[in-house]
C-alpha cells in the first residue's frame, strides 16, 4: 500500500500493484505535511494544524485509533519508530517523542535551525532530524542531540534598499547584513532577533525584518534601535513597504493584515483585517503606495486602498496556492506566481488577465515588473527567467543553483539578488 497527504486535507491509502483508492479520511483541519508507516502496520499523519493522526490500515481500510494535539507547532515530519512510539517534528524546530495521547519528551534543535525537514528512526529508538540548512543531527535518550553534519547559514531573504544603492540579506540566525550594492563593501550588521528572517522590506528611508520569533524589526538608515511591530504574533511571514511613502503592512501566521503609517516620528496602526486565506506568503505595494496586494494559500490574490483597507480588487489564480505577488510602479497589473510553477497576469483596471507564463518547475519566490512590458521571475526550481508580456514567452533564463530560497527584483538599477544555501549571486539584466 501508499499513503499519501496534501494540502486538501485528507489521507488517502492506494493498492500498490494497481494504483487503485483504497480508502480516503479527512482527519485534520490543514494540509497533511507528512505521512509514515510503522511496523505494525500503523500509520501516522502529520498536519499544520498541530497534531498526529495514528490510522489503522488493516484490510486497506483507514480507521482512527489515537490522536495526538497541541503539538506547539505544525508538524512537518512523523514517524513511526516502534508499536505505538511517534516522532514528530515540528516548525519550531522541535522533535516530540510521543507515546498515547501526549508528547513524553521533547527536544530543541540547535539555533539557527528553523524547521526539520524529515525524520527517521533506527532500530535502537535513535532519530534521524534532516534539518532545513542542510544538516543532519541525531538524537536518543541516552545520548541526547548529536550533529551528524553541519549544515549551512542559509540566505533565506534578500531585498533592494536606497533605491538600488544598497543590498540586504538576511539569513538562518536572524542576521541582517548591509552591503553597498555596486562595492559590496558592507554598511551594517543588524539583529532581528532569532532565528530565521523570513521576510525583508526597504526603501528609501528604512529597513523592515519578519524574524523567526514573529516580531517585525524596522531600522531607519540613520542608526538608532528599531521601532518593533507585531510583537504579539508567533510568525510573521512577509512584510513590505511601498517605495516613496511611510507605510508598513505585515501578514501574520494566523492570516491576518495589518497596516501602518510610519510618518510623522509616530507609528500608527492604520487598519487590520482577518483573511482567512491560508499562510499569506506575499506582500506588495505599488510604488506610491496607494495599493497593497496579497496572496495566500487559497490562491487567491486580494487588493486593497492601502490607507483605508477599502476593497479593492479579487481574483483567483488557476495555478493553485499563490507563493508571491508583485504589482507593476502605477499600480495597473498584478502578477501572482504558484506554489506550481504558473505565473498569471492581470490587469487591475480591466479586471482580467493579460497573459500567463509557464515555465518553471518549482514554486515561485519572486516577480517584478521590468522595463519594456517585461517581467521578472524567480523560483525554486534554481532559475531566474525574463518573461515579454506582450509576446507571453521567456526571453532569457539563468540557472542560479539548485534550488533557490529568495530573490529580489530592483527595477531602478535592473539588479536582481537570488540567494540560497550557497549565498548569494547577484545578476543585472543589462548584462549578457
Amino acid at each position: 500500500m501508499i499513503a499519501a497527504g496534501g494540502e486538501d486535507e485528507f489521507v488517502r491509502l492506494y493498492d500498490l500493484a494497481t494504483g487503485k483508492l483504497l480508502d480516503e479520511r479527512a482527519a485534520h483541519h490543514d494540509w497533511v505535511r507528512s505521512v509514515a508507516f510503522g511496523r505494525s502496520g500503523l500509520l501516522a499523519s502529520g498536519s499544520g494544524d498541530r497534531s498526529v493522526q495514528l490510522w489503522d490500515t488493516a484490510e486497506g481500510r483507514l480507521t482512527p485509533v489515537q490522536r495526538i494535539d497541541d503539538l506547539g507547532a505544525r508538524v512537518r515530519a512523523v514517524a513511526l519508530p516502534d508499536g505505538d512510539v511517534v516522532v514528530a517534528a515540528t516548525e519550531d524546530a522541535t522533535l516530540h517523542v510521543c507515546t498515547g495521547a501526549r508528547a513524553a519528551s521533547s527536544v530543541g534543535m540547535p539555533p539557527g535551525v528553523d524547521w526539520v525537514r524529515g525524520v527517521g528512526c533506527l532500530a535502537d529508538g535513535t532519530v534521524i532530524a534532516a534539518c532545513e540548512d542542510g544538516g543532519l543531527r541525531r538524537w536518543n535518550r541516552a545520548s541526547g542531540l548529536q550533529t551528524i553534519s553541519e549544515g549551512e547559514n542559509t540566505v533565506w531573504s534578500t531585498q533592494f534598499a536606497a533605491d538600488g544603492h544598497l543590498a540586504v540579506i538576511g539569513d538562518a540566525v536572524g542576521t541582517l547584513q548591509v552591503f553597498e550594492a555596486p562595492t559590496n563593501n558592507r554598511r551594517r550588521l543588524l539583529s532581528a532577533g532569532r532565528g530565521r528572517v523570513w521576510s525583508l522590506a526597504a526603501n528609501s528611508a528604512r529597513i523592515a525584518a519578519a524574524g523567526g520569533d514573529g516580531t517585525v524589526r524596522v531600522w531607519l538608515f540613520d542608526g538608532g534601535e528599531p521601532a518593533l511591530f507585531n510583537e504579539d504574533a508567533e510568525r510573521s511571514w512577509a512584510v513590505a513597504m511601498p517605495r516613496t511613502t511611510d507605510l508598513l503592512a505585515v501578514s501574520t501566521g494566523n492570516g491576518h493584515i495589518r497596516c501602518w503609517d510610519l510618518g510623522g516620528g509616530t507609528s500608527q496602526l492604520l487598519w487590520e483585517q482577518d483573511v482567512r486565506a491560508g499562510r499569506l506568503r506575499s506582500l506588495a505595494f505599488d510604488d506610491t503606495g496607494e495599493l497593497l496586494a496579497v496572496c495566500g494559500g487559497d490562491g487567491t490574490v486580494r487588493v486593497w486602498q492601502a490607507r483605508t483597507g477599502q476593497h479593492a480588487s479579487r481574483f483567483t489564480s488557476s495555478g493553485g496556492w499563490a507563493r508571491t505577488v508583485a504589482l507593476d510602479g502605477p499600480g495597473d497589473r498584478a502578477a501572482v506566481g504558484a506554489g506550481t510553477g504558473e505565473i498569471a497576469v492581470r490587469s487591475l483596471r480591466e479586471d482580467r488577465f493579460t497573459a500567463h507564463l509557464a515555465g518553471h518547475n518549482g514554486r515561485i519566490l519572486m516577480l517584478g515588473f521590468a522595463a519594456g512590458d517585461k517581467l521578472v521571475s524567480a523560483a525554486a526550481d534554481g532559475t531566474v527567467r525574463l518573461w515579454s508580456l506582450a509576446e507571453q514567452r521567456q526571453l532569457a533564463e539563468v540557472r542560479v543553483d539548485a534550488t533557490l530560497h529568495c530573490a529580489a527584483f530592483d527595477p531602478a538599477t535592473s539588479r536582481i539578488l537570488a540567494g540560497s544555501a550557497a549565498g548569494v549571486v547577484a545578476l543585472s539584466l543589462n548584462s549578457d
